[in-house]
This record gives structure tokens, sequence and C-alpha cells, in this order.
């Protein structure tokens, strides 16, 4: 049964799935009482071993069918629950993708296109990004350093008053 609530909490399925994979568990171990009660004394391998093993072998490959990768922009096996917390930054995606190519900034191409000068080479995007990189460091640094100034200055103004 913990198994079953586990499917159930972490594996996004239907009721018809959920049933199947509780028939499966529950048949494993029956199968193997009733091979016990069957067959005490006996020195052959009872059939109800083979078919506990079967069902093993079934719900492994259940499991295995669950866990495979959704072909996607994150190719991650999306059945699992936990899985959706992961890409938390995946509506961003399509925003940054769209800026990259307003900008010429993309990586992706040989070469890109600016609005109207024809197209960029690779390294041309990559010196305009880490001159855009620079600046925004700069911009950062200074804002810092602004934001530090009035810290102090409110610290002065408390302490004094």
């Amino acid at each position: 049964s913990i198994l079953l609530l586990l499917v159930y909490l972490d594996i996004f399925v239907g009721r018809l799935e959920l049933a199947f994979v509780s028939v499966v568990v529950g048949l494993g171990p029956a199968f193997v009482a009733a091979g016990a009660v069957r067959h005490q004394d006996a020195d052959g391998v009872p059939w109800e071993s083979l078919a506990a093993g079967m069902c093993h072998v079934v719900l492994t490959l259940w499991i295995w069918r669950a866990g495979r990768m959704m072909p996607g922009r994150t190719d991650l096996p999306a059945r699992f629950k936990g899985v959706a917390y992961l890409d938390i930054f995946g509506p961003m995606v399509n925003e940054l993708n769209a800026v990259l190519d307003k900008t010429g900034m993309a990586f992706g191409a040989a070469s890109l296109k600016k609005p109207d000068e024809g197209t960029v080479s690779k390294e041309e995007a990559r010196a305009r990004l880490q001159a855009t990189i620079e600046q925004q460091v700069v911009s950062d640094k200074l804002e810092a350093h602004n934001l530090s100034k009035v810290v102090l200055s409110a610290r002065r103004a408390g302490l004094s008053a």
C-alpha cells in the first residue's frame, strides 16, 4: 500500500492506470503466498513464483515507461510531479530568445541579422554582448556605490538623532 501511495503522490496517473498498478503490485505477494501454501513440501519451483516474478517485471517496465523523457524544450520525465518544479525559468526562455533575436546577440546561427543593416558575424555579436555585459557591470557597481552612500547617510542620521 505504501508503493501505491507513492505512485499516486509522485506520478501523474489516471484512475485506470492506478488500478492497473494496484493489481500488479497486489498480485506479486498474492502469488508468493499462494505458492507457499500450496507447495509446502514440494521440491520443484511452483508456477506461482514465476508469476510473481513476472508481476515484478511488469511493474518495473511500467515505472520505466513512466520515467521516460518527454520530447520537448526540457527533455525531462514530465510524468513525475516533482519535475514540474524543476523548470521554474521555463516561461522566461521564450522572452529571452525573443530579446536575443531582436538585439542580434544570439550565438545559435553562423550569422545574425540586424534590423536594417544586413548580417552580423558571431564575433561581432559576442563583442556586442561583452560590451553590454561590461556596461551592466559598471551600472551595477555604480548603483551599489550609491546605495551604500544612502545607507551610510541613513545610519549617520539615525545615530545623531
